[in-house]
């Protein structure tokens, strides 16, 4: 986790003060022991080609979730937004409006992973074409968009 990432959160409507970029910094060995752990994802991994034993409490991105929530002033959207700019292709954004929304049994990222393994996987790539949308554009950050909309 760097500048970069806590950048990418800023332009997310997210406050980034000195503590957090401290807290982050000072956490560096323990996050890359983390990303150690997850050398088989990349920021191109989809959600839909992964198993989801990667989505249970206990597996690495478990490990990096844990460690950004241990963060004074991370919560779960700060947490989700920080991981999806990681692994935009494999993580969503956890937000309240898409979290209440969205119930889902298992888990926020196995109902994902499992939803974007049937036909609204191709919804939305019709409107990732419809809309001219780069393919640098995640399946996962459409969807959040539409329900966020739709909310409203």
């Amino acid at each position: 986790i760097d500048g970069n990432d806590l950048a990418a959160l800023a332009c997310l409507s997210v406050d980034v003060d000195h503590r957090l970029a401290g807290s982050v910094a000072s956490l560096q060995p323990r996050f890359q022991e983390c990303f150690g752990k997850l050398a088989n994802f990349s920021r191109d991994t989809r959600t839909w080609d992964v198993d989801e034993s990667h989505f249970i409490e206990g597996s690495p991105l478990h490990d990096l979730w844990n460690l950004l929530v241990s963060i004074e002033g991370v919560k779960t959207t700060k947490a989700s937004k920080i991981m999806a700019s990681k692994f935009p292709h494999l993580l969503p954004v956890i937000d309240k409006k898409v979290r209440n929304l969205v119930h889902a049994q298992d888990g926020f990222w196995i109902g994902w992973n499992r939803v974007l393994k049937t036909d609204v996987k191709s919804i939305l790539q019709d409107l990732q074409e419809s809309s001219e949308l780069s393919q640098e554009v995640s399946l996962l950050r459409i969807a959040d968009v539409c329900l966020w909309m739709w909310d409203r």
